[in-house]
């Protein structure tokens, strides 16, 4: 009798670990699970739906928008998963759970939610429903491919990774570039904008631009704070990576300065 409960169990747990590592691969490599490809310089585009031409100009803008970034590297291969509405955005919801919008996973770029290539848009509803820039989204998903691919997947993965400023901040302040280097832009006002958002949220959402998406607090601070030490201190993301000074003393010496920019205008 044990000797057959115990062949049961081994059976079962055998079964179950087959399983999940089937389950495992398919996220990793779903690739074959895509009906429809499109191949374009260091991008592969997957879909179930026809690919169009409208997503070409996006990739190349992207593209450009990371080339900018210290830990690009030019030979770096993307595929780009369009899984909304696919069998592989209903396991991956079953194995990872529900909630990322997108995610930069190994090469794969994948966008879980609906897009609209023309418009340049794309549709979260995890939060609420809204809509942002999808070239935005494409880059910030490309820079955490790049993290992974410079500093290695086990310094950068789900379970272990930088603290989340660092984490999620450097592919916000490379994807949004073109709101950065703006004539009319203001790093000093971006930051009063944040203080008075965050006096105001009830929760850790908040609204990173005007009319887009909420997303969590350390998506906006984060990309302040890098903003800060890139831009001002002219430090580079190696150094941020390295550097132990603790979150709290990096949000405090980005105040003093705003408030000394903003005395010296007063």
């Amino acid at each position: 009798m044990k000797r057959t409960i115990k062949r049961i169990l081994a059976v079962t747990t055998l079964a179950i670990v087959v399983t999940f590592s089937g389950l495992f691969t398919i996220v990793l490599f779903p690739q074959p699970l895509f009906a429809n490809k499109v191949e374009h310089k260091q991008f592969s585009v997957y879909s179930n739906d026809k690919i169009t031409s409208d997503i070409i100009p996006l990739l190349d803008n992207a593209l450009a928008l990371v080339e900018k970034s210290e830990i690009n590297d030019p030979n770096y291969k993307y595929d780009i998963l369009l899984a909304y509405n696919s069998l592989f955005n209903e396991l991956d919801d079953k194995l990872l759970g529900h909630g990322p919008t997108a995610r930069g996973t190994d090469n794969n770029v994948t966008i879980k939610v609906e897009i609209d290539a023309k418009r340049d848009l794309f549709f979260p509803t995890f939060h609420g429903k809204c809509q942002a820039n999808l070239t935005t989204l494409l880059a910030h998903e490309m820079i955490h491919c790049l993290q992974a691919n410079k500093y290695g997947i086990l310094k950068f993965n789900p379970l272990s990774h930088p603290e989340m400023w660092k984490l999620e901040g450097y592919p916000e302040y490379i994807a949004r570039q073109p709101k950065l280097t703006a004539s009319d832009y203001r790093l000093t006002d971006e930051i009063d904008r944040y203080i008075e958002l965050e006096s105001k949220a009830s929760d850790i959402w908040i609204l990173i631009e005007d009319g887009a998406c909420e997303a969590p607090k350390y998506y906006y601070k984060g990309r302040l704070m890098v903003e800060y030490l890139m831009d001002i201190k002219h430090w580079s993301y190696d150094k941020i990576l390295s550097d132990t000074t603790s979150t709290n003393s990096v949000y405090a010496d980005m105040l003093n300065w705003r408030n000394k920019i903003k005395g010296q205008k007063n």
